[in-house]
């Protein structure tokens, strides 16, 4: 597992962890890893380029690929 990978983890539970609903800044993730700023910036872009990949790829796979519960709408005239 490269170090990225690692970090964006590591992160991510710590988010999990977070008890409010308030963000958290890079600097602060940062200073909790020991970590210059700019890495956990330039790692969150990354998750956030992911995220918004595997929405377009589920996107595009739902218009082709209709689910479970678009099946049943259209079975039930509710489409």
């Amino acid at each position: 597992m490269n170090q990225g990978v690692e970090w964006a983890v590591h992160v991510l539970l710590s988010l999990a962890w977070v008890d409010n609903d308030r963000p958290v800044s890079t600097a602060a993730l940062a200073a909790s890893y020991d970590l210059p700023p700019a890495y956990p910036h330039k790692q969150m872009q990354a998750l956030a380029r992911a995220s918004q990949m595997i929405a377009d790829v589920k996107a595009e796979a739902d218009a082709h690929a209709p689910s479970a519960a678009r099946i049943a709408r259209k079975a039930y005239g509710r489409d």
